[in-house]
């Protein structure tokens, strides 16, 4: 019998690997060994996903999958948007490696400040603070500070394990990586 592992490159895809090809590309993974699913919504800015698996699990998506069965398929035009989004992606170097600086340089400052940010190494940052009344407060006043950022609570997170999402873009200068900083420095964990 031969393992088979799953990977989810919803946040990887366009910001690690040599070429932005996700994490399976970052670790030099066979593909003959794992399942990926591959959001075209973010890195790629259009919708849908792709699977990319060996064939015998393609022939049992396509054989035996209903949702995929008795849906129509994407426009051409989309599977085109797709495509060149893919060859942006693979162009990317200096926007992944901004990513990474300002990602580095916010964690960085959130570890000087005792904020818990969990194992995050990503764009993706989470600000863990226990329960929803504190997170949705957080979230609240860094709304106020023209920063969106999600407060997220159970069931999507286990109860006292509440907390915000920060989700950097390339996109982001910085003089908005020092708003975030600013923004987050002024919370008055006392009123939380």
């Amino acid at each position: 019998m031969v393992t088979v592992f799953g990977l989810d490159e919803a946040h990887s895809l366009g910001v690690r690997g040599r070429n932005g090809a996700g994490l399976i590309e970052e670790q030099e993974i066979a593909h003959d060994r794992i399942i990926s699913i591959n959001p075209c919504g973010k890195a790629l800015a259009s919708q849908g996903a792709l699977v990319a698996c060996p064939e015998w699990f393609r022939q049992l998506l396509i054989n035996k999958g209903r949702s995929f069965i008795y849906t129509t398929g994407p426009s051409p035009w989309m599977a085109a948007s797709v495509l060149v989004a893919i060859d942006r992606v693979k162009h990317a170097q200096e926007e992944r490696r901004h990513l990474s600086k300002i990602s580095n340089q916010l964690r960085k400052t959130l570890a000087n400040l005792g904020v818990n940010f969990g194992t995050s190494s990503s764009h993706i940052i989470p600000i863990i603070l226990s329960d929803e009344a504190t997170a949705l407060t957080y979230s609240n006043h860094l709304a106020k500070c023209g920063i969106q950022a999600s407060a997220i609570r159970p069931p999507t997170v286990n109860i006292n394990q509440c907390r915000v999402r920060l989700s950097l873009n390339a996109n982001l200068g910085q003089n908005e990586i020092d708003a975030i900083q600013t923004a987050i420095k002024t919370i008055n964990m006392k009123d939380l």
